[in-house]
C-alpha cells in the first residue's frame, strides 16, 4: 500500500472519531466543531477518485486543481450557504469554509507526495 492511503485511512478514522465524539459527548469544543470539516473535503475526494477509476477503469486518474477547487467552493456554498438557507438544522460558518479550503490544501499536498520507486503513484 501507497503511504497516501495510509493518510486517508487515517482521515476516515479522525472523521468517525469525531461522529463519535458529537453523539456522546456533545460539548462545545473547537475540536467537536471544526474537524470533521476539516476532513470531510479529503475524504470526499478520495472516495470520488476511487469510484471515478473504477467507473473510467483508469488507475492512474487524478483530480486536477481546478478540480479540487470546485469541489471546496461547492461544499461551502452548499454547507454554508444553500442548507442553512433552507433549513434551520443547518447554520451558516465561514471558519468551516476555511476549514474546507484548508481540507482541499491538505488534499492537494497529500497528492504532492512522491513515492520512494514509483513514477505515478495511485491513491
Amino acid at each position: 500500500m501507497f503511504l497516501r492511503h495510509y493518510i486517508f485511512w487515517l482521515f476516515g478514522f479522525v472523521y468517525l472519531w469525531t461522529l463519535y465524539l458529537k453523539f456522546f459527548d456533545p460539548s462545545d469544543s473547537l475540536l467537536n466543531h471544526y474537524l470533521a470539516d476539516l476532513v470531510c473535503i479529503p475524504l470526499v475526494l478520495y472516495l470520488t477518485v476511487l469510484i471515478l477509476r473504477l467507473l473510467k477503469r483508469d488507475a492512474t486518474f487524478e483530480l486536477s486543481k481546478l478540480m479540487v477547487l470546485f469541489a471546496v467552493i461547492y461544499f461551502s456554498f452548499l454547507f454554508e450557504l444553500a442548507l442553512p438557507f433552507i433549513s434551520n438544522k443547518y447554520t451558516s460558518d465561514l471558519f468551516d469554509v476555511l476549514c474546507y479550503f484548508i481540507g482541499g490544501g491538505i488534499y492537494v499536498l497529500i497528492l504532492s507526495f512522491k513515492e520512494k520507486g514509483a513514477g505515478v503513484a495511485p491513491l
